[in-house]
């Protein structure tokens, strides 16, 4: 949403042929083939990241191309992290910082400090927590399964339930009911399951 609030022309943002749909077509499409391409070729043996299996390479080549893959994917991370972490820098900014510095002069640089700040605490993070991927899915089950899927059918149903009447009604209410017990559903299967793989990791490592 801030995103689409920003944009010249919001509603482009949206819809079948929209800027979001368009992208997360993409996406789908790479995350599906990486995971059916690196699963046909290292099967059962397929580590958590497919780096980590080129890592595993005999020849010389495979693994100059180990090597070069992974500096393009660190490449790709360094230049878009903080693309990704716009919406947190926003609200920071926005809400909690630029009211209480009085002097103009200085809002641009401590937008700057705030920015990098912000961008050197997620790094940080990923440094010091081992097996990070382990957490990185508890947050995901917890978090993506609520924020988007039980929270928007559940809003969508509290702000539009006294305009719909009849059919529509009915309709928004039990197509709402299916999203929500899905992120439900989700939500228990996915944390449970990091939460286990968690306690198993530290159980190896005692």
């Amino acid at each position: 949403m801030p995103l689409e609030n920003e944009m010249k022309t919001p509603r482009s943002y949206v819809g079948p042929t929209g800027v979001l749909s368009r992208a997360f077509a993409i996406i789908v499409v790479l995350y599906i083939g990486m995971g059916l391409f690196g699963y046909l070729r290292y099967g059962a043996a397929i580590q958590e990241t497919i780096t980590l299996n080129l890592e595993a390479q005999n020849s010389e080549m495979d693994k100059i191309l180990s090597h070069a893959v992974k500096g393009m994917l660190a490449f790709g991370i360094f230049i878009t992290h903080g693309v990704a972490c716009y919406v947190a820098i926003d609200i920071a900014w926005n809400r909690y910082i630029v009211d209480k510095i009085s002097n103009e002069r200085y809002k641009l640089l401590w937008e700057y400090v705030v920015r990098t700040v912000i961008v050197l605490i997620t790094f940080l993070l990923a440094e010091a927590i081992p097996d990070l991927g382990l957490y990185i899915s508890l947050f995901g089950a917890f978090c993506l399964s609520t924020l988007g899927l039980a929270f928007p059918a559940l809003i969508d149903t509290l702000v539009f339930l006294k305009g719909t009447t009849g059919a529509a009604r009915t309709t928004m209410i039990v197509k709402n009911i299916i999203i929500t017990m899905l992120g439900i559903f989700a939500l228990i299967i996915g944390t449970s399951t990091s939460i286990a793989a968690i306690v198993d990791q530290i159980n190896k490592e005692v």
